[in-house]
């Protein structure tokens, strides 16, 4: 890393220092203008506010919100400096170094925000509402659709296009360890338009439906939409815990995250997991496994779906699959995994109401999965989205008060915050940022809330990603 020499102490105007967010204005302003180079290794804290006359608590605060911004860098056993590559006036134009490795962060981390692209007045959107893939733009699938559109249609069935649901038994058994035959799966137009078929298939006159607290809130809504009643059913570290069997937790259904608890991205141990099992069989109760993107789990062999553990006949676990967070949300195609002992109700009210996805996009998904290049794609994905999380964790590091949770894969992170998560929020807004409250993902009742963020990984481009998560910090330091 480019290091200049020790940089003489600037001098900076008394009524530009009278707190942190002041002073790091006036030093951006100084780099931005070129009056401090790229490179420049800046005096000691205690020297510099010896000079200016100020409490070194003051310096130290601006550093760090500089260092998060990417004006500055930290370098152990060299001091603080300016960043090698900041956008100053000299380098502004500078192309895109080419050699980052596969693990290096995402681009604007370390360098100043390109206001041209991601500035203040750009609106970013950090929520979990509309992953973008990116699927859609590649070569393989344009020809995927091309080639499908160019064949004769042939009849779906209830279940869907045969060789698909072939396709997708290939896809669970490579990525989730399930063996199932393809006819136990029924094609969907995604996990909620799969709920829904369930829900009127296996309780037509309405449902007492145990969720997870904390849970994703769209499921949620979805439940209540279909006229079930919901059950808050707590989750600890070891995952969901089995409903307890008093009047308070009899339910008809558990809906579950085992792979990647949301959002907490835990998974469900295996004593809980054969615990839930087990409550299914003993009650004839239905687990409803929202499988929601186990395949971008990073650590370790991928995990088996819930339902690989359970009997294929008689068992009791449905998942739910969808393609839209692996390809693009304008995909809207998923998949059901049912067994035999609940399919003849499924099937029959999918018959009733008609296959939702159209038979061409069922025919380019099969050629998709066919041609390996799911497996590559989802390799990019896994990357990607490690870099983003390892970009949050990087700009939050040693900020008080703060703590990013560990993740082994999926499409967001959680940071914790002490302070008020609702004027968070609405500072985030005002900043042209949007982003969900972590205490959103409770219910009604408000006790054991935990508060701070959930940041959504796959949306916007990897400059106002960055950007985003800059602004948030810059928020999160000046205690807005």
């Amino acid at each position: 890393m480019r290091t200049l020499p020790n940089l003489p102490l600037p001098e900076i105007p008394a009524d530009q220092v009278q707190n942190a967010d002041m002073l790091a204005r006036a030093l951006r302003n100084l780099i931005d203008d070129g009056t401090v180079a790229a490179g420049q290794r800046l005096p000691s804290t205690r020297r510099w506010a010896e000079r200016l006359g100020i409490p070194r608590g003051i310096l130290v605060a601006a550093f760090e919100q500089l260092c998060g911004e990417g004006y500055l860098v930290s370098v152990p056993g060299r001091g603080t400096q300016v960043h090698p590559h900041v956008r100053t006036p000299a380098v502004r134009c500078r192309a895109p170094d080419q050699s980052r490795g596969a693990g290096a962060l995402d681009p604007g981390l370390t360098s100043a925000p390109d206001r041209t692209r991601a500035g203040r007045d750009l609106e970013i959107d950090l929520t979990q509402d509309a992953p973008e893939a990116g699927a859609l733009d590649s070569p393989r699938w344009r020809a995927a659709w091309r080639d499908a559109a160019g064949q004769t249609p042939e009849d779906l069935g209830p279940g869907g296009l045969g060789i698909l649901r072939t396709r997708i038994c290939a896809h669970l058994e490579r990525y989730r360890q399930v063996h199932r035959e393809p006819d136990e799966i029924v094609i969907t137009a995604g996990t909620r338009e799969g709920l829904a078929l369930l829900c009127r298939a296996l309780w037509p006159a309405g449902a007492r439906i145990g969720v997870e607290r904390p849970g994703y809130p769209t499921m949620r809504a979805a439940l209540r939409a279909l006229g079930c009643a919901l059950t808050e059913i707590p989750v600890d570290a070891a995952g969901v815990l089995p409903p307890a069997g008093g009047a308070r937790e009899r339910v008809d259904a558990l809906l579950v995250t085992p792979s990647h608890q949301y959002p907490f991205g835990g998974a469900l141990q295996r004593e809980r997991r054969s615990a839930l099992l087990d409550w299914a069989h003993r009650t004839g109760g239905v687990i409803l496994e929202d499988d929601y993107d186990a395949e971008l789990r990073e650590a370790g062999a991928p995990m088996p779906a819930l339902c690989a553990l359970d009997d294929p006949v008689g068992g009791g676990v449905v998942t739910m699959g969808t393609f839209s967070k692996l390809l693009s949300a304008d995909v809207g195609v998923g998949y059901l995994v049912v067994p035999r002992r609940l399919l003849p109700a499924v099937l029959r009210v999918r018959e009733a109401l008609g296959v939702p996805v159209p038979w061409i996009a069922q025919a380019a998904l099969a050629d998709y999965l066919r041609s390996g290049d799911m497996q590559r794609h989802l390799a990019r994905l896994r990357r990607r989205y490690r870099r983003r999380r390892e970009t949050v964790a990087q700009m939050f590091a040693e900020v008080a008060g703060v703590r990013v949770l560990p993740m082994d894969g999926g499409l967001h992170s959680v940071v914790e915050v002490l302070g008020d998560e609702r004027r968070l929020l609405n500072a985030c807004v005002r900043s042209g940022v949007r982003v969900t409250g972590l205490s959103d993902y409770w219910g009604e009742d408000a006790s054991g809330r935990a508060h701070g963020l959930v940041i959504g990984c796959a949306n916007p481009e990897a400059d106002a990603f960055t950007e985003g998560v800059r602004r948030i910090r810059r928020l999160v330091v000046s205690g807005a």
